[in-house]
């Protein structure tokens, strides 16, 4: 116990420091219930504040113990001093364990507490606090600066051994935790922590000893207090300091994050409206920037959309490859992204389509659908020129549907839809269309799609038929017959093949149907050699481009032949001219393919599409078909007469032999019977007939057939075309 000696006015620095201690070890209290309120490690910084607190009350109560003068007065100090201390090691009990990763700690916690609480209770109870049973000397202590204090010394009491080694173990405990920690790599935090309980027991020691009387100095348990909220006070503000730089880390990664996800986003947008192929913007571009405009609701406007549509893409894919059909693509898209016609988005539609939208078409003073249609032309003008690549000249053209619209116009509601439409109707029309939407094309295009679903449906059912027209010479021998495609329609009768062929070549439908006729015109073949014998012409059957151009085709047709029995020699596959434009040696290496099986080949409706002489000079072909067009006007018209008889020429010198279809009076036979055709087909000789009625043709012809040298029987003639 103290009695003051120093005189008056003298500074009393020891009090004084403890005041500063206390207003500091406040402060950090403070910091600490702020972070506890913030949430952040709310059970750390709760132990933390209350050690805080304990030892901010502590230096309070040494300010007034330094300066009491009145026994009674330091008695009534040393017992809170003594309290304050005891609060002190159960805050420290649970920080340590929160601060070291410690588990299961709670338990202990609370005897921790419950021994404290009693060892207070205690220390009120005795009248010299736990420290002393009894005061026996007084002693003088000199500071260096010449304050002094006087000491009262006594009797140790045994709870003061009691709580000593209680806050000792609590501390030898502490200095444990603080080497896991060390071994668990948070060095700092452990060094810190080890160096301030290390200060504790040393302080616990030397306040032992003052009580002891071994030592003439100040207790120093406060002080060394004092050293571990300030060590801790560091650790935790470096810890706070580092989450900080940790949080703006992740911070900067979090903006980074979103940075590179917002690049991502527009990136994948920008994909999602670019076509990956051209570059060009894609359909869903074109979609976003029409209901952009037809969303408009101010002013009166002429808007338009112009779809392209590539005449015969589907041949150059098939025929050459995809990768040249790529490369069309690619050029269709540079040349017209490169040409002079501004004001309108160009869009990859899909496929081989493009698309021009014009929002508005007030550029020009004319008729918005005269605008449209010249815009159109310009385009087609411009895909009409021959695209030259690796040594490759192809000519493309095009096909193009218009849609006009007025907006803001309720009526201005489906112009994709017209469009689309249009072009359908223009590739019908043929090469280089331009086809204006008009408003029964919705009703078209209907009719369309329900004639290609009941076209599926009536190959299942057995609509489809064979109907056989014999091909005879001038003496009236049958040399052949071509197989020709009918579909009786369950209620619209015989559909026309003009009409539902184009619709399965459109839709992929003429795979099946090709198929389909190619069977049935290889068993026809079969059933003529058992039930004919002495037939032994050809039958003719029409082969699309893309039936012909399909991987593995001549493997296809040695199966069907020989499924049927049929004697390949006497099948005759009839192409078209356009199998040759794009590429010849390709077709050609097709051709003698199937040719090795015994096939014959035969060009139908020669002189309406691509061939030249050059190719006819290079084509392994059997047969040249006069179409129809021409020999019409045989006898009537002289310049039809001589290209005729040209082509009957150049084909013979080239030993092919001729067929002509579509012969329908004794005008076009003499004329033809002149130039020594191979053989004539027409009405004027027989109506197309389904099998049995063709069986029953040719066991009739065999009794009616003239001798060689002969014309055909007038009597025979007249009997076929009734």
């Amino acid at each position: 116990m103290n009695l003051m000696l120093n005189e008056p006015g003298q500074m009393q620095l020891v009090p004084l420091a403890f005041l500063l201690a206390a207003a500091i070890s406040a402060y950090t209290a403070m910091q600490a219930l702020l972070v506890v309120f913030s949430g952040y490690r709310r059970g750390l910084y709760s132990f933390y504040a209350a050690m805080s607190i304990a030892v901010t009350l502590l230096f309070l109560v040494d300010h007034r113990f330094y300066m009491a003068d009145a026994p009674a007065v330091t008695a009534r100090l040393t017992q809170w001093r003594v309290a304050f201390a005891l609060a002190f090691y159960p805050a420290l009990f649970g920080f340590i364990a929160i601060y070291t990763g410690q588990e299961r700690y709670r338990r202990w916690l609370l005897l921790m507490t419950i021994a404290s609480a009693g060892l207070v209770a205690l220390n009120f109870a005795m009248p010299y606090s736990l420290r002393f049973d009894s005061l026996d000397s007084v002693r003088v202590q000199s500071m260096p600066w010449g304050e002094t204090f006087a000491l009262r010394y006594g009797s140790i009491s045994r709870w003061n051994i009691v709580s000593r080694c209680l806050t000792t173990t609590v501390l030898l405990w502490g200095l444990a935790r603080s080497a896991h920690l060390y071994r668990h790599g948070a060095r700092r935090a452990a060094i810190l922590l080890g160096l301030a309980l290390l200060a504790m027991l040393a302080a616990s020691v030397s306040s032992l000893l003052v009580d002891l009387g071994r030592v003439q100095f100040l207790y120093l348990g406060g002080i060394a207090y004092f050293g571990l909220i300030l060590f801790m006070n560091f650790s935790l503000g470096m810890d706070l300091h580092e989450m900080n730089r940790a949080l703006e880390r992740t911070s900067k990664q979090l903006q980074h994050q979103i940075t590179l996800r917002e690049r991502t986003e527009e990136y994948i947008r920008q994909i999602g409206f670019r076509d990956s192929l051209t570059g060009l913007p894609n359909r869903a571009k074109l979609d976003e920037q029409l209901d952009l405009v037809l969303r408009q609701e101010t002013g009166s406007k002429h808007g338009a959309l112009i779809m392209l549509g590539l005449d015969d893409f589907k041949t150059i894919n098939n025929v050459l490859g995809h990768d040249v059909g790529d490369t069309v693509l690619q050029l269709v898209a540079q040349r017209l992204g490169a040409s002079d016609i501004e004001g309108g988005l160009l869009t990859r539609y899909g496929g081989d389509e493009f698309s021009f939208l014009f929002p508005d078409l007030a550029f020009d003073t004319r008729e918005p659908t005269e605008v449209a249609c010249d815009i159109a032309s310009r385009c087609l003008h411009i895909l009409s020129q021959p695209f030259a690549f690796n040594d490759r000249t192809l000519d493309v053209g095009a096909c193009a549907g218009i849609s006009v619209f007025a907006y803001p116009s309720p009526l201005a509601k489906k112009p994709l839809q017209c469009a689309e439409m249009a072009l359908a109707r223009a590739k019908s029309a043929g090469r280089g269309s331009i086809q204006l939407y008009e408003s029964g094309m919705q009703t078209e295009l209907a009719e369309k799609h329900e004639l290609e679903r009941d076209m599926r449906i009536g190959l299942k059912r057995g609509e489809f038929q064979l109907y056989y027209q014999p091909q005879v010479d001038f003496q009236g021998n049958v040399l052949g017959a071509e197989a020709l495609l009918r579909w009786r329609h369950p209620g619209k009768g015989f559909v026309s093949p003009a009409v539902f062929i184009p619709i399965a070549e459109r839709s992929g439908f003429v795979h099946d149907l090709g198929t389909w006729v190619l069977q049935q015109a290889c068993e026809q073949v079969g059933q003529l050699a058992r039930n004919v014998p002495a037939f032994d012409g050809h039958i003719s059957v029409n082969i699309s481009n893309w039936q012909i151009n399909q991987r593995g085709f001549d493997s296809h047709v040695q199966d069907i032949l020989a499924n049927a029995g049929a004697d390949a020699s006497r099948l005759t596959l009839e192409i078209t001219e356009s199998l040759f434009i794009h590429d010849l040696n390709d077709a050609i290496a097709r051709i003698n393919a199937l040719r090795a099986l015994g096939l014959r080949f035969s060009i139908d409706d020669f002189g309406t599409g691509y061939a030249s002489l050059s190719y006819l000079r290079r084509l392994p072909i059997d047969e040249l078909k006069i179409d129809q067009s021409f020999v019409k006007n045989l006898g009537m018209n002289a310049r039809d007469t001589d290209l005729v008889e040209t082509i009957v020429r150049i084909a013979r010198h080239m030993d092919m032999q001729v067929v002509a279809e579509g012969v329908e009076n004794e005008t076009q036979r003499a004329t033809l019977a002149k130039m020594n055709i191979w053989a004539l087909q027409g009405y004027y000789i027989a109506r197309p007939m389904d099998k049995d009625a063709f069986l029953a043709w040719l066991t009739e012809r065999r009794e009616t057939v003239s001798p060689p040298g002969s014309s055909i029987p007038a009597g025979a003639r007249s009997d076929i075309r009734t």
